[in-house]
């Protein structure tokens, strides 16, 4: 769908939906693609018209052309978070976020995390373990 010169009028019509002025209902992100499809082709046309000019490092470059890689663009999510629908969640108490695989991952036996969206999982004191993976308190550790 086209959404050039569509205008959201800020009216949720259903979840993650929103009104346009002309009355279409649109996902965000839709609506967000667009949006940067706009800014992405305004960008070109102004560099090919030499009407582009950066500011970098004290001096004034002149564009003379913009070349973007990919018209699939993508939402990343924070370290921390992962997609879910068109937004972020932090993982949950319990798991760490995988920077590899970028999942959350449970906390193995052994180790708990009390707090959402972490990168790891904190190990349980010496001589004491968790009987459980999914730990999420200090107090789950047990010798």
């Amino acid at each position: 769908m086209d959404l050039e010169g569509r205008v959201p009028t800020g009216n949720i019509t259903g979840p993650g939906l929103v009104e346009t002025a002309d009355g279409i209902n649109v996902t965000m992100k839709e609506l967000l693609f667009s949006e940067m499809n706009q800014v992405r082709n305004s960008l070109a046309k102004s560099a090919l018209k030499g009407e582009f000019d950066v500011q970098f490092g004290g001096r004034s470059l002149n564009v003379r052309g913009v070349q973007f890689t990919s018209d699939n663009p993508q939402f990343f999510c924070n370290a921390g978070s992962v997609p879910q629908g068109e937004k972020c969640v932090l993982c949950p108490v319990g798991t760490y976020f995988n920077v590899v695989s970028e999942t959350c991952e449970s906390c193995t036996q052994g180790s708990y995390q009390p707090n959402e969206g972490q990168l790891s999982c904190l190990v349980c004191p010496g001589n004491t373990s968790t009987k459980v993976v999914n730990a999420k308190r200090p107090e789950e550790c047990q010798g």
